[in-house]
């Protein structure tokens, strides 16, 4: 009997605890606020932002002198207009060796220079036009070499060489201005045809006869008439027409088959006739061969050059006949 009582009273605390601890699960429901409803998304949203503009870059034009040092791979592409500092006392080093004692190396700088190109044009017209008189064994370096560059650019400088004291400066000129074949320069050279030099006026008429110039013809003509020119210019003045192929100086190439006795300088003329391509001068050239077939040298040396001027002769002739 008492067993019961103690196990009813057991009952009825586990009732009050249990009733307690629903009646505070309630009560903490009520006070407690609901907590947000978060939704639901299959794949998480991006959140996107505008980017801002990057500054546009406007691209400078290279200049010229930029775009040669690119080329010739001295300065960074990125390197700002005009040359740089660097590559400036470069070339300027390289002009210093070209009068050095050993050719090797000043030809080398020579090369190095033309390979260049443009920039170091420009800086050897510089130095050019600011040598001083004592600096002299400079000057006739860069006329010979202003040439290889075959650029217009150096013509006012070398035009400005043909009147220096000095006759081999000068001549590297004249050959400079030939070798760019400017018809600027021609007035000039033409002047230099009556030079006090005999070896400048050959260079003068060499250089008009590559600057293929129509109107010199009639001074290398007077050229040939002079009786006191030397065989030297003569004879340049002889290609030089060849060069030209102005038939207005058919008739005193013919001329001077007669009057000279040099026979390579008269395999020259003949040449320089077939070249020109006037077919009026075929009865001369054909005068001039049976002149030749009559005059067999008696001397065994002398045989070989007169056999080979009597061929020359022919094909001039077949040339001329056939119009090539």
């Amino acid at each position: 009997k008492k067993t019961m009582k103690n196990l009813t009273n057991i009952l009825l605390i586990l009732l009050i605890i249990l009733v307690l601890g629903f009646t505070g699960i309630v009560i903490f429901n009520i006070f407690t606020p609901p907590k947000p409803k978060i939704p639901t998304v299959s794949q998480p949203i991006e959140e996107t932002t505008t980017p801002e503009p990057e500054p546009k870059i406007i691209p400078q034009p290279k200049t010229e002198t930029q775009q040669a040092d690119v080329g010739a791979g001295l300065v960074p592409a990125q390197a700002g207009p005009g040359l740089v500092p660097a590559q400036t006392l470069r070339i300027q080093s390289l002009i210093a060796k070209m009068t050095s004692n050993n050719v090797e190396e000043a030809l080398k700088a020579e090369d190095e220079l033309v390979k260049i190109g443009k920039p170091a044009l420009k800086e050897l017209v510089n130095t050019l036009n600011n040598l001083e008189p004592a600096e002299d064994i400079l000057r006739p370096e860069i006329a010979f070499l202003l040439g290889r560059f075959e650029d217009t650019e150096a013509v006012p400088a070398l035009i400005t060489l043909l009147e220096n004291d000095n006759s081999y400066i000068r001549r590297n000129a004249i050959d400079s201005l030939g070798r760019i074949r400017s018809q600027e320069a021609v007035f000039s050279l033409r002047a230099k045809l009556s030079d006090e030099d005999d070896l400048v006026r050959e260079s003068a008429v060499s250089a008009l006869g590559e600057i293929r110039s129509y109107e010199a013809t009639e001074d290398l003509i007077n050229r040939l008439k002079d009786e006191s020119e030397t065989e030297g210019v003569k004879l340049a003045a002889v290609k030089a027409l060849a060069q030209i192929k102005d038939t207005r100086a058919s008739e005193e190439l013919l001329k001077q088959l007669k009057n000279e006795t040099n026979p390579f300088y008269k395999d020259e003329v003949v040449d320089s006739l077939a070249n020109i391509g006037d077919k009026q001068a075929v009865s001369g050239l054909n005068e001039y061969l049976d002149q030749l077939k009559n005059k067999k040298p008696e001397d065994a040396g002398d045989l070989f050059p007169w056999q080979n001027s009597i061929e020359i002769t022919e094909q001039a002739i077949q040339r001329l006949n056939n119009g090539f």
